[in-house]
This record gives structure tokens, sequence and C-alpha cells, in this order.
């Protein structure tokens, strides 16, 4: 390890070196996540997309509120 990184024997260099490795991270895993939430809301969409059809002859309109809520399940 010695000849990788050389002794410093000045704690100011480690407290930034401490620093700049937690900032590092900080960006990284800010930058994870919100590549991880774009993904999951384009699968959202695609999923979403898939009810999206002209087959469906039921609107959203036509059902009616029912206190049991038979009536419109049985309508699904």
């Amino acid at each position: 390890m010695d000849s990788f990184l050389p002794q410093y024997t000045d704690p100011l260099f480690s407290i930034i070196i401490i620093i700049f490795t937690a900032l590092v991270i900080s960006v990284v895993t800010y930058g994870w996540s919100v590549y991880m939430q774009q993904r999951q809301k384009s699968k959202l969409m695609e999923f979403m997309e898939r009810f999206d059809s002209a087959e469906c002859i039921l609107d959203d309109g036509d059902i009616p509120y029912d206190k049991g809520m038979s009536k419109p399940l049985l309508l699904l």
C-alpha cells in the first residue's frame, strides 16, 4: 500500500480524502436512485399501456356507484 499512496503525515490531507470520498459516494448514490426511479416509472408506464386498448367496451362513466361495490365488480 505504501507504493500506491505515499505516506502523508498531514491530518488535513486525510480529512480532504474523507470528504472527497463521502462526496463521491453521495453523488453516485443520488445518480443511481434517479436512474432506478426513471426505470421503475418506465416499467410502470409500459404496464399501464397494456390496459389502454380499444377492446374495453365499458367506460369509467358507465360504472354505477354501489355501497357494497358488488354491481361494479360484476360489470368488470
